[in-house]
């Protein structure tokens, strides 16, 4: 048990993986409990020999979802995806396919190579690995994005992709509706099927 006052943090270390850890905040009576986690690796091999660091803020439990899109990156062969459960019997299903079944804390990956729908019964976290470059020869090293369910779909966002000498190409992912395809604006721009 930890004590932290505002903007003060803790930083905890381990040699194995620490997917699937409960962290949780105590009511101390005052109604003020929130705190923010990062998760990540100082520098860490996805698979394939391109050490990076992967860091991503985690979402908490009640912003899980049930329903996932997930789009493998430009220019890689495959990713690895990871689906953790919050609760026992959860079942998680890719495509449609045959479901599989984790409990509280549990998790397991898949590789993604095509664009894929990732489904539930009960709330899940889903994280997005880049791999790295040794895997298929891509430039670029590995990280990770927690993805956000399809429930929490936005409207508006804004980006930023900062510039570099050593960076030379940019991509984003985004999903949307079939219907609303036509109106997806990149900085006012329609977004056209050269993009695709």
């Amino acid at each position: 048990q930890i004590t932290l006052n505002a903007g003060e943090t803790y930083f905890i270390m381990a040699n194995g993986d620490l997917t699937g850890t409960k962290v949780e905040a105590i009511d101390n009576g005052s109604g003020c409990n929130n705190f923010a986690l990062y998760g990540g690796n100082v520098c860490t091999d996805v698979e394939c020999v391109a050490c990076d660091h992967i860091y991503d803020q985690m979402f908490p439990v009640p912003a899980w979802g049930k329903d996932f899109v997930a789009i493998p990156y430009k220019t890689r062969v495959s990713d690895r995806c990871r689906i953790l459960a919050s609760q026992n019997g959860t079942s998680v299903t890719i495509n449609g396919g045959a479901p599989t079944i984790i409990n509280t804390g549990q998790f397991f990956d898949f590789q993604l190579s095509a664009a894929s729908f990732i489904s539930s019964n009960l709330p899940i976290s889903v994280a997005q690995y880049s791999k790295g470059s040794a895997c298929d020869g891509a430039n670029g090293d590995p990280f990770f994005i927690v993805l956000s369910p399809v429930n929490q779909k936005l409207t508006y966002i804004t980006f930023n992709a900062f510039t570099s000498t050593i960076i030379t190409s940019y991509y984003v992912n985004i999903f949307s509706e079939t219907d609303d395809i036509g109106v997806v604006l990149l900085d006012g721009v329609g977004i056209s099927a050269s993009f695709f």
